[in-house]
């Protein structure tokens, strides 16, 4: 059976991430090309999602200082 993900964001890839990790096999469907230059919703993270990110290994990889959004962007100079 192939777990079909709908959304390449980041909840579909961790969704992707913890499901191929426990061998299941894994399709994501993406309607956009390329990823946005800031996620929808991703501006923050809470500290049920470092413990999902500290359980796959991945939390090390996670920067832990704030970000300046480019200005040519939506919310412009604001930090994320």
């Amino acid at each position: 059976m192939i777990v079909v993900i709908s959304g390449g964001g980041p909840v579909g890839l961790l969704a992707h991430s913890s499901w191929a990790s426990r061998g299941r096999k894994v399709a994501v469907i993406e309607r956009n090309e390329t990823p946005p230059k800031i996620p929808k919703g991703a501006k923050t993270l809470t500290q049920r999602t470092m413990e999902h990110m500290a359980a796959w290994g991945v939390e090390d990889a996670i920067p832990r200082r704030p970000r300046t959004i480019p200005k040519c962007v939506g919310l412009g100079g604001a930090d994320a």
